[in-house]
């Protein structure tokens, strides 16, 4: 475990700039340095299951489009249930230090709670093959076949014996339980022991509104305002606990803007590099 490298985990709402910032710490670092794109993993040099990773982002993206939570929240488990193979796979090319943007037990704390009490039923047999599966399919040729399988797949793992379907009303319940109960559970679903280090990306909710509409893709469910502000808080209220129930997380907050601008993201990359060096 002591020659493990480094993981540096990038945390912060929608628009805070974690993707932007995990980009320019891997251009501008000298050393290897592995790259984790967290849940968009097709995004990351290298990943394996990439076209399983593509498929469940556009899976999520339909939950956005059909303003549906349990077929979001179904997508978002199944992706982060993926970590640990891209994980391993990156271990393996040995890199000095890992940065991941987001990372799931972390980001479990905050968006597990906020989607889960919006959570109210499972999804019916007939809903699926007349609503759901057929906007995937029209994104994604074959991709319904592709989240059955892997859902069979992590039910072989994990143990337990559910449709898609059932997964809304079980999701529930695990993103129901304390910190604590979490933290013991999901490891196993996702793969992963916690990061190193926790870097929190402090931005304004409406500098991250903004940053979201530029980029003019369509919103997810969760990026307006009070969505945000909410998340905002959950993060707050999980760094809190975090600090004082897993001292060893080391916890950074990074200010991504100075009196109402936005840094330079270089300045912010080198700031976050040096972080791992005095972890080492």
């Amino acid at each position: 475990m002591a020659n493990l490298p480094t993981t540096i985990a990038l945390f912060g709402i929608d628009g805070s700039g974690k993707s932007t910032l995990g980009e320019r710490i891997r251009s501008r670092s000298a050393e290897n340095v592995g790259l984790m794109s967290c849940p968009r993993y097709h995004h990351t040099p290298g990943s394996p299951r990439s076209e399983l990773s593509a498929t469940l982002d556009r899976m999520n993206g339909t939950g956005d489009a059909l303003g549906s939570v349990e077929w979001k929240m179904i997508a978002v488990y199944l992706q982060l249930c993926l970590y640990g193979t891209v994980r391993d796979a990156l271990l393996a090319a040995g890199p000095k230090r890992i940065v991941s943007e987001r990372h799931p037990l972390v980001d479990a704390l905050v968006y597990g709670p906020y989607f889960s009490e919006r959570i109210a039923r499972n999804l019916g047999t007939d809903e699926l093959r007349e609503r759901f599966f057929p906007a995937l399919e029209k994104a994604e040729s074959g991709a319904e076949k592709r989240v059955r399988d892997f859902v069979a797949e992590e039910n072989r793992r994990i143990g337990r014996d559910l449709s898609v379907g059932e997964l809304p009303l079980y999701l529930k319940s695990l993103f129901g339980g304390s910190p604590d109960e979490l933290l013991a559970e999901l490891p196993r679903h996702f793969g992963t022991p916690m990061p190193d280090v926790a870097v929190f990306l402090d931005v304004s909710v409406g500098t991250a509104l903004a940053r979201i509409r530029a980029r003019g893709n369509p919103a997810e469910l969760h990026e307006n305002e009070a969505g945000l502000e909410k998340l905002s808080a959950g993060y707050l209220r999980a760094f809190g606990w975090l600090a004082t129930n897993r001292p060893n997380l080391r916890q950074v907050k990074v200010s991504v803007e100075t009196d109402g601008k936005a840094r330079e993201p270089d300045s912010i990359a080198d700031e976050i590099l040096a972080l791992g060096k005095e972890t080492r």
